[in-house]
């Protein structure tokens, strides 16, 4: 891995770069992130998710950044430099992170997930997070087992967690990791 700890640094896996969020991103993320099957999965995403939206969101992102809020970075295949996603840790409290991630279906099930959480973990223990978070709704099995595979365990906690996308709430299942 490359740089990973500015705000404008990206990170290098092996089929994957993870890099900055840019107003130019900012179709791409309107149109994935608000199909039915995407945010319904995530908490913070509404149905309709128009472009300023986006831009909205990709601002605030940055800002988050300078103020060392989290690292948000846009999941990018590293021979083409097609956009497959978006990963981030948020700060949840003092030293904690929460890990939120979200992919085009035309990427799903090939691992690509799996891989920039691993870069993004990674990542956080060089910048000396100690604790990260994240959740999944339990209607989500494939999150579920992406977390498994990361080595998270459950917190025993179940949630009922707002979903813009749903515009209800839904139970979600709650996990950590150590970093430190």
């Amino acid at each position: 891995m490359t740089g990973q700890t500015g705000e404008n640094s990206h990170i290098e896996t092996e089929r994957l770069v993870l890099r900055p969020l840019a107003q130019d991103d900012a179709q791409f993320v309107a149109r994935t992130a608000a199909k039915p099957e995407i945010c319904r999965m995530i908490a913070r995403v509404p149905r309709r998710f128009p472009v300023l939206a986006a831009e909205i969101f990709i601002t605030r992102t940055i800002l988050g950044e300078r103020a060392g809020r989290c690292v948000v970075r846009l999941i990018t295949a590293r021979t083409d430099g097609e956009p497959l996603g978006i990963i981030g840790i948020d700060k949840a409290g003092d030293g904690v992170f929460d890990l939120g991630y979200w992919m085009a279906p035309s990427a799903w099930g090939q691992g690509y997930v799996t891989e920039a959480a691993q870069a993004m973990i990674a990542a956080a223990r060089m910048r000396g997070i100690a604790r990260l978070t994240a959740g999944n709704f339990l209607d989500n099995p494939a999150s579920a087992r992406v977390l498994d595979k990361l080595g998270f365990t459950p917190t025993g906690e179940t949630i009922e967690l707002f979903s813009f996308g749903r515009m209800a709430k839904a139970p979600c299942r709650r996990v950590a990791m150590a970093l430190a």
